[in-house]
């Protein structure tokens, strides 16, 4: 700014600094260019070009065989067995100190799912129209499968001071069971079902058994992932029987999934897309199932079924409530992109 012509005061202003600071570094900069004038005391050991040097030696994505990351301990035990790497021995206090000051943190994970659906965006700005107007009779389908039925080997307790619960760590198992739930966008109520496994053979008395507890004649939106239960050729039969309509015999999951999603007749479903069942609105109501019923102890498949029947009821009853949808995929295309050239 000042080799522009820019006054003192004027850049002050832009920067947020004093006027004695402009000035100063502006006459510095006359002198001695932009560098730091000489300080008094021992020089630096761990100057930049060590603190880099430093940063790509911690940062690497393989350190040692069959490891993914440094941790600081190692890494100073490394760097003391193996002088020549750094050129100069280095405590895990100095490691940590330089690795703070570049603000660097990469011994933390976060996972992500990787967008492997070409037709992903599509498909989630189809479910994000269909959520910010949604139809009369809008429901949303989705299995919770390999339930573990755990028995805890004691009884949870308070500790002392009140202030949480106490749960046994070991446990037995007691099998597994699977949840169907249908979702109710206009009222949140859930119709479900444990079951045995996921299979078609399941699935589809329990579908139509939904579809025969709404109004006759009623148009029906489903929406529900790309399970193969959900686009065979059994279930296009059964859609097409409810529908009243002429059954096409579909030869791929593409055509099925096409003449699924048509609207032309009674019932629609609308697909997520491929590893996208976080747009299915029942995954909120699986989540609340999961932390107030299925974390507890049952000593059997028929304990658990109870308890989760019970709930449903209470639900129902008492707590039901439409789940509102705000996310409008803001970010996120860009961020695909992001991640896909980084990868």
């Amino acid at each position: 700014l000042k080799q522009a012509g820019v006054g003192h005061l004027a850049i002050a202003n832009y920067s947020g600094c004093s006027l004695v600071t402009v000035q100063r570094w502006a006459s510095r900069t006359v002198a001695t260019g932009f560098e730091d004038k000489s300080r008094t005391g021992r020089p630096a050991i761990f100057n930049e070009n060590f603190q880099l040097q430093l940063i790509g030696f911690y940062c690497q994505t393989s350190p040692l065989p069959g490891c993914g990351r440094w941790t600081i301990r190692w890494a100073e035990k490394h760097l003391d067995a193996h002088p020549e790497v750094m050129g100069a021995p280095i405590t895990r206090s100095s490691i940590d100190r330089i690795l703070k000051k570049h603000h660097l943190k990469p011994h933390r994970v976060k996972y992500f799912l990787h967008i492997t659906d070409p037709d992903f965006f599509p498909k989630m700005e189809h479910l994000l129209e269909l959520y910010a107007n949604p139809p009369q009779h809008l429901f949303f389908f989705d299995e919770c499968p390999g339930i573990q039925i755990l028995q805890r080997i004691a009884p949870s307790m308070a500790t002392e001071d009140k202030q949480r619960w106490l749960k046994e760590f070991e446990y037995n198992r007691n099998g597994t069971l699977d949840v169907f739930a249908f979702l109710e966008h206009r009222t949140g109520k859930v119709f479900a079902k444990r079951t045995f496994n996921h299979k078609g053979e399941t699935f589809r008395p329990l579908f139509e058994k939904h579809v025969k507890g709404q109004p006759e004649n009623a148009r029906l939106d489903y929406v529900m992932d790309n399970l193969s239960s959900h686009c065979n050729q059994d279930f296009v039969e059964l859609i097409a029987k409810l529908c009243d309509v002429t059954c096409p015999i579909l030869g791929t999951a593409n055509e099925r999934r096409t003449w699924l999603q048509s609207d032309h007749k009674r019932i629609v479903i609308h697909f997520t897309p491929f590893h996208g069942s976080w747009l299915n609105l029942v995954e909120n109501w699986f989540g609340i199932l999961g932390a107030k019923v299925l974390h507890e102890s049952f000593a059997s498949a028929e304990a658990m079924t109870e308890a989760i029947e019970s709930f449903i009821a209470i639900w129902n009853d008492l707590l039901a409530h439409p789940f509102t949808w705000t996310y409008d995929g803001s970010g996120l295309h860009e961020k695909a992109i992001r991640r896909f050239i980084i990868i």
